[in-house]
């Protein structure tokens, strides 16, 4: 005889997801979301930056970022209570970055720190006093002010940006003098002052650009190297009274092409017309 199989067979009850469950946990999502806000607004320089201090004696260097999803990026004005005066070489290279804010004491900004994005404005505080070769290179800055205390500007530091107004201030005494090769070529530039402090503009400096109007060189300004104004619209140059040059071979490439532009007047600035020119130096 065959025996029957009498053990009760019990089905799965299925869970009840009460309202309450639901609020709870919705409120616990919540917390976890509002707490992980707090720590990471509070910990933003640990999480997002890597750096090196020198115990006060120079300040901090940036030597790279970590929140590559944050793209509108603030770099602090202090890390631990000390003043962020660096930014190293290739940190914010191509990150697909929309906007940075630089710290108030930033002294040096590196080579390609922030070259290859998408940065519409900048400002760049009093306190810089060098910008690397390619820093910006290849944004879409659109306006630029540089300030009395800058002493290098790099080769192709603005290259390939929008840059329509340039002012690079100076006084009698203090400001840049020299403009690295290339630094503003492939801009869309209308409108630039130079600082009366300029010695020298480097080769292809200003070239590719849509120059209007006139452009006053400054009369401590010794050297204009090859193709420095090359490829623009630039209809005016305003010599100034102390600087003499070969217009014939500075307005060639290197090559020894001829100069590509339309028909551009060489005015000579006299010492009658001084008064007149410090206008275009003197901010």
């Amino acid at each position: 005889m065959e025996k029957k199989n009498n053990k009760k067979v019990t089905k799965n009850k299925p869970t009840i997801i009460t309202k309450k469950t639901i609020v709870i946990s919705i409120i616990i999502f919540l917390g976890l979301i509002i707490c992980n806000s707090i720590y990471f607004k509070n910990n933003y320089e640990e999480i997002c930056f890597e750096y090196d201090s020198d115990n006060g004696k120079y300040g901090v260097t940036i030597y790279g970022y970590k929140c590559d999803f944050i793209k509108d990026v603030t770099i602090p004005d202090t890390i631990n209570a000390e003043d962020v005066t660096e930014i190293a070489d290739y940190v914010f290279y191509n990150k697909k970055i929309k906007s940075v804010k630089l710290p108030n004491n930033i002294r040096k900004i590196g080579n390609k720190s922030f070259a290859n994005n998408s940065i519409k404005e900048i400002y760049i505080p009093y306190s810089t006093e060098y910008i690397g070769d390619y820093a910006f290179a290849e944004n879409s800055i659109g306006e630029l002010n540089l300030q009395i205390n800058l002493q290098y500007l790099g080769n192709y530091s603005f290259i390939y940006n929008s840059i329509e107004n340039l002012s690079i201030e100076s006084t009698k005494e203090k400001g840049l003098t020299k403009i690295g090769n290339s630094a503003f070529e492939g801009n869309s530039l209308r409108n630039v002052i130079l600082p009366n402090t300029l010695i020298e503009i480097g080769s292809n400096a200003f070239a590719e650009n849509k120059l209007m109007d006139s452009i006053y060189i400054p009369a401590n300004v010794k050297k204009i190297d090859y193709c420095a104004f090359c490829n623009t619209e630039l209809s005016e140059i305003i010599n100034g009274p102390k600087t003499k040059f070969d217009w014939n071979e500075i307005l060639t490439t290197k090559q020894g092409e001829p100069f590509k532009t339309g028909s551009v007047n060489i005015i000579p600035c006299d010492e009658e017309l001084t008064k007149d020119c410090n206008i275009y130096t003197e901010i």
